[in-house]
C-alpha cells in the first residue's frame, strides 16, 4: 500500500526477508507483493541496523541515513509511518 501510494513520489519500498528464497516467493505471490523482496537468511541486514524482532520497519532517508524505526505492528502504527514518510520526502535530495 505504502509503496502505491507514495512510489511516484520517491518512495523506495523494499522488504528483508530471513526466510529462505521458496517460502518468500509464495508469500509474495499470495498477497501480491510486488516491489523487492532482499533475502537475509544470516541477518547481516538485521545486525547492522541493530534490529530487535520481526516485523520492523524502517524508513532511511534519501542519504542511506536511518531515521525512523518501528518494531511490531499494529493498525496505528500505519499513521505514524505515513507521517514520517510525507515528512521525509520533502526534504532536499
Amino acid at each position: 500500500a505504502l509503496n502505491g501510494k507514495y512510489g511516484k513520489s520517491g518512495l523506495q519500498v523494499v522488504a528483508v526477508s530471513v526466510d529462505a528464497d521458496a517460502d518468500m516467493a509464495g508469500y509474495a505471490r499470495q498477497y501480491g507483493i510486488t516491489y523487492p523482496i532482499a533475502l537475509d537468511t544470516e541477518q547481516e541486514t538485521g545486525a547492522a541496523y541493530r534490529l530487535r524482532g520481526t516485523p520492523t520497519f524502517v524508513v532511511v532517508d534519501k542519504q542511506g541515513k536511518m531515521r525512523r524505526y518501528w518494531a511490531g505492528f499494529d493498525t496505528a502504527l500505519v499513521q505514524a509511518m505515513e507521517s514520517a514518510i510525507t515528512e521525509l520526502l520533502q526534504e532536499p535530495a
